[in-house]
């Protein structure tokens, strides 16, 4: 795949949600005990290249009707309000990208809202509780960096960690950062994305380095050997709910990676070349759940040519893959929910429409819980007990985003905010 087009699909991710067909049925194949015969897990610390996938392009589907989201709101409906955890989300004010963005907390039921960063610096990507629930980090562009948009080349930032109250501000890396990072299990230590320049100064190195809390001592942790004439990037980290696996996206070779943190050891999956990203381990960390976007051609505004897109389910070591959905469109966020038994997944943006859905392990059965027009973007996380989700969604192209709640079964939709910015970026109090 060209560098332009993952580089694409890399900013896509940041700003924006997958894409899905508005008409396709997924196919849902069964778990086996064997290994999908496409699927290949080698064990290396600098993988060998794989050869490259060929599909045949699926026609580009048509987007029918949906309803818009507004009218599905249920009026009876109220939002959870005995739950002690709190909401952790960025903002942008006046549906600016560009505008300075706030780290804000509230209760799930939308009130006790509260900005913690509360700094005219660039301060909205992507703010992470620690694991004790009791700090947060996030992305910002104070202290003298400079923010032209999504991390990376053109916007410089660094990670911090602040108390809930504002206080205790701590400045955790100095430089070019990326939008990726993840806490230890025992919060004593974070992995993160970090961009260098080569020699020339006009191409970007993108290894993940650990670094220490306590001491803020560095090392880096993947190191690839660079190339001076092309770029890659790590991304997409989670830390293994034990802390003794990182698992993570690259292109430097398009693939997942999984690291043993106390040998080092590297274990790595593709299919070839492609756009392979968001995996996350299970609440037991016995198995990761990642997606694969085989190509895509962009043509004229508004249209798309789609290739198979896949939910792949793996073991904690890459191995005993399964394919669990491949449509006709783009699925972006799988998320397991707190007790394990569910996988919830959206789509949306080319087509203007957003359609969330939740996979039942059990039965490995896909059920849609929304499926409507006129709005976009599909972030989203589980309530503590597994049975609503919150996600964000703009009413249409221009408008603001805003926060809502759906319960399991598809019903009870209610909005929780309603502001004049974009909410996005969010995930609940441990």
């Amino acid at each position: 795949m060209k560098t332009s087009t993952i580089a694409l699909l890399f900013l896509m991710l940041v700003l924006l949600s997958g894409c899905s067909s508005p008409t396709a049925t997924p196919t849902i194949i069964l778990p086996k005990p064997t290994q999908s015969p496409a699927a290949t897990a080698t064990v290396s610390s600098t993988p060998s290249p794989e050869p490259t996938s060929t599909q045949t392009p699926l026609p580009t589907p048509t987007p029918t009707r949906r309803p818009p989201l507004a009218s599905l709101l249920d009026p009876a409906a109220t939002p959870q309000n005995d739950d002690p955890h709190l909401l952790v989300f960025s903002y942008f004010e006046d549906n600016d990208w560009y505008a300075d963005g706030e780290v804000f907390v509230m209760n799930l039921d939308g009130t006790g809202r509260k900005n913690i960063t509360n700094n005219p610096a660039y301060d909205g990507w992507h703010p992470e509780w620690s694991p004790d629930g009791r700090k947060l980090a996030f992305l910002s562009s104070r202290d003298g960096n400079y923010c032209l948009g999504i991390p990376g080349p053109d916007c410089i930032m660094d990670l911090y960690t602040i108390n809930l109250d504002g206080s205790g501000l701590r400045r955790i890396t100095h430089g070019l950062m990326s939008r990726d990072y993840a806490w230890s299990s025992d919060g004593s230590m974070m992995a993160y994305g970090h961009f260098s320049l080569n020699t020339q100064g006009n191409e970007y190195f993108g290894d993940i380095f650990l670094v220490n809390l306590h001491s803020l001592e560095v090392v880096n942790l993947t190191n690839h050997p660079k190339d001076e004439a092309r770029y890659f990037f790590d991304y997409d980290i989670d830390w293994s709910p034990d802390g003794r696996r990182l698992v993570f996206a690259s292109n430097y070779q398009d693939g997942i990676y999984v690291i043993d943190m106390e040998s080092k050891e590297t274990k790595f999956w593709t299919e070839g070349e492609g756009y392979y990203g968001n995996p996350q381990w299970s609440p037991d960390g016995s198995r990761i759940v990642f997606i694969h976007w085989d190509s895509i051609e962009l043509g004229r505004p508004g249209q798309a040519t789609l290739h198979p897109q896949q939910i792949i389910l793996v073991d904690a070591d890459l191995s005993n893959s399964h394919l669990l959905i491949e449509e006709e469109s783009l699925e972006a966020y799988p998320q397991w929910s707190p007790d394990g038994t569910w996988i919830a997944y959206g789509s949306g943006s080319i087509f203007h429409y957003v359609t969330i859905k939740a996979i039942d392990m059990e039965t490995i059965t896909a059920h849609t819980l929304l499926d409507v027009q006129g709005a976009d973007g599909t972030s989203m996380v589980w309530t503590p007990d597994s049975q609503h989700l919150i996600f964000s969604a703009q009413l249409s192209e221009r408008s603001n985003s805003d926060l809502y709640q759906i319960n399991l079964d598809g019903s009870g939709l209610i909005q929780l905010t309603q502001t004049g910015g974009i909410e996005c970026c969010f995930s609940i109090q441990p």
